[in-house]
């Protein structure tokens, strides 16, 4: 965890049955930044997503290149906040969810 810039941490309770594919949403989250768990026990994962916008956005931090498509599509297609043209792989993806 000490290499992660960002991301949601995922606790699933022990004996739980869970496929790879599973997103958990009640599960308790944490957000991670700069490799340290600064918000824990968090009600569940949307929330946390939710929490950790605020918190680019209020600490003014790059994205990770590695997130920046993830991180525009949730900004631009489910958000609808910025501009509406979208690069092309994205708006590939939006046009497939959207049939």
């Amino acid at each position: 965890m000490s290499h992660t810039s960002m991301g949601i941490l995922t606790v699933i309770a022990e004996g739980t049955v869970a496929s790879p594919h599973s997103l958990h949403l009640e599960s308790t989250t944490a957000i991670v930044l700069e490799g340290r768990v600064v918000m824990g026990d968090l009600e569940n994962l949307p929330h946390a997503m939710e929490l950790l916008f605020g918190l680019i956005y209020g600490l003014n931090l790059e994205y990770p290149q590695q997130l920046r498509n993830t991180v525009e599509f949730i900004q631009r297609v489910l958000l609808s906040l910025g501009p509406k043209t979208l690069k092309p792989k994205i708006q590939s993806l939006k046009n497939l969810l959207m049939q």
